[in-house]
């Protein structure tokens, strides 16, 4: 994500995603101006200690940066960081995701199976492709298990606003 900010920003961030505490009510009516009317918004009851909304982008590692959280036609993300990781969550991502070994998880959301997706940039907790809006969590830059963990429980605890 850094390198997505850089090359689409090069001048104007020196140094990495800073935590900028933001009240959920604010970034909720953020993600509305960009959203579909009618679409609903999923955002975490629970985030690791230190992790708050992230300033001053949104990548999504295409070399393109976005307000942070940035919302277009039926989908959003939204990053937090506690100033060293990140953790991203996206709804009706554009991302494939198809490909790769998925593992279930015993976990659900609203009724709907979580599954776990790790690699060796970052590490996706996901629901699974049933024809309904997808929600994912990705994350990366703390600790291998205790990432698997963490954002399980992220994805586990979004809540509709």
């Amino acid at each position: 994500m850094m390198r997505a900010y850089y090359e689409a920003h090069p001048t104007l961030v020196d140094g990495p995603l800073q935590p900028a505490p933001t009240p959920t009510d604010e970034i909720v009516a953020d993600i509305r101006t960009g959203l579909e009317v009618g679409e609903d918004v999923w955002l975490p009851d629970y985030l690791p200690a230190g992790f708050v909304l992230a300033a001053p982008y949104n990548g999504d590692g295409s070399g393109s940066a976005y307000p942070n959280p940035y919302a277009v036609g039926r989908g959003y993300s939204v990053t937090y960081t506690d100033g060293v990781g990140y953790i991203m969550v996206m709804k009706n991502s554009e991302d494939d995701l198809s490909g790769g070994e998925w593992v279930p998880l015993a976990e659900t959301l609203a009724g709907r199976r979580l599954r776990l997706l790790r690699d060796a940039e970052v590490t996706l907790v996901a629901t699974v492709d049933d024809g309904e809006d997808s929600l994912l969590v990705a994350g990366a830059g703390f600790g291998g298990e205790r990432l698997a963990a963490e954002l399980t429980r992220v994805a586990a605890s979004l809540s509709m606003r």
